[in-house]
């Protein structure tokens, strides 16, 4: 494919996206001075990753052209226009915003860009080919509760998560517990849309349904086999059956809560950039297992609560949706 540097670390291609490049990807770069190659054409390939590789430089810029496009930074305000790092401001559209991704178009104020400045037939400066190098400062905004891109899902998990720690509340924490639940309901079901996920949902659920119930059907498998040794007229061996039944089914409940919140947390990191989601996993992890000790749950509590509070910052900073490995595992 043939493209142009846009001097940033990035080649616009003639198919309209941009991708990024190493100078170790460019072939032919001679004595050529790597940090003013704005403007040259090239000729490349496109990686697995969407990654600019094997290029080649075909023609050099011409500084003196009048048609050489300007690559400025700026931010926008909001309102349809682009306020730029050279003082002037530029019209755009959003459909030269070329990683939008799942954003709403209407909350982009503040956002950081680059772009590329030239004027149309009227004279007016316009912004081509923008895009996003950096989202807008968070903000705790309600407007964006009926939201339905990544700030909707983000407000309404941060809520969620205010709510848990309500939980300890006598008789109203039962009630903050299940609008917390709903919404994050919601909200993982959407990110799962917005991020085109086919597990995110389905491990989040899954996760959620072993912790709820999990411990009851360990008990209720734990009587079973205290019923089959009544029945089989050895009281001992009931009490021992009933201790072999539950251990058992407990190991196996706690590998599949393992699987299904790893697999959870982990692509969440990787949609977000946060490795703070991973990280509250692991604290979650300890806590359990020194829950299994006689003084453990005197250390489990505050790292429940460490863990709710790493999720909360994790939300607060999630502004945009990354590709995961594990769409990629789904597309192969």
């Amino acid at each position: 494919m043939k493209g142009t540097i846009l001097g940033h670390g990035f080649i616009s291609g003639e198919d309209g996206k941009r991708y990024e490049y190493g100078l170790e990807d460019l072939k032919n770069l001679g004595d050529r001075n790597p940090m003013k190659l704005e403007n040259t054409e090239v000729d490349f390939e496109i990686s697995e990753q969407g990654r600019a590789i094997n290029i080649f430089i075909i023609k050099a810029s011409n500084p003196n052209s009048a048609s050489a496009s300007k690559n400025i930074k700026g931010k926008v305000l909001g309102n349809g226009y682009i306020s730029g790092d050279d003082g002037e401001r530029y019209i755009y559209h959003p459909s030269e915003i070329q990683n939008i991704h799942c954003r709403d178009p209407q909350a982009l104020s503040g956002v950081s860009v680059d772009f590329e400045a030239s004027t149309d037939e009227n004279g007016k400066k316009v912004a081509k080919a923008i895009f996003i190098t950096m989202g807008a400062t968070p903000t705790f905004d309600f407007t964006n509760i009926n939201s339905n891109d990544i700030m909707g899902v983000r407000l309404k998990m941060l809520i969620s998560m205010f709510l848990c720690l309500l939980t300890w509340i006598p008789f109203l924490g039962w009630l903050f517990f299940i609008i917390a639940i709903i919404l994050e309901f919601i909200s993982i079901s959407r990110l799962n849309q917005l991020a085109g996920s086919q597990t995110l949902f389905r491990n989040w659920i899954i996760s959620m349904l072993i912790s709820v119930f999990g411990g009851g059907a360990v008990a209720i498998i734990g009587f079973f086999g205290v019923g089959i040794g009544v029945l089989s007229g050895s009281v001992g061996g009931a009490s021992a059956l009933g201790i072999i039944f539950t251990i058992v089914s407990g190991i196996a409940v706690a590998i599949f809560w393992f699987k299904y919140t790893y697999h959870y947390y982990n692509e969440l990191s990787e949609l977000s950039g946060k490795r703070l989601f991973f990280y509250a996993f692991c604290t979650k992890i300890a806590g359990v297992l020194l829950c299994l000790t006689l003084v453990g749950f005197v250390i489990a509590v505050p790292l429940y609560y460490i863990s709710i509070i790493l999720i909360v910052a994790a939300w607060w900073q999630f502004r945009e949706i990354h590709t995961s490995s594990y769409q990629r595992v789904e597309a192969n």
